[in-house]
């Protein structure tokens, strides 16, 4: 299942995942699990490397559209 305005609208889904941080029961952490995403990451470092995994993503994605 994925959301389908974000395609449609030229966005992308990112799943972020923090080793070792389990998921609670909430629905909205649950149902998350069953989305189709377009890139998925590690949250295993600094916020800089945050930062630098977010943006080659998205440089990626730019270059996509602009192909």
């Amino acid at each position: 299942m994925r959301p389908r305005r974000s395609g449609e609208m030229g966005g992308i889904l990112i799943r972020v995942n923090r080793p070792g941080v389990v998921a609670g029961g909430h629905v909205s952490e649950t149902e998350q699990a069953g989305i189709a995403v377009d890139f998925e990451l590690a949250n295993d470092g600094t916020i800089a490397d945050l930062v630098h995994r977010v943006s080659a993503i998205l440089r990626l994605h730019e270059q996509a559209q602009a192909a």
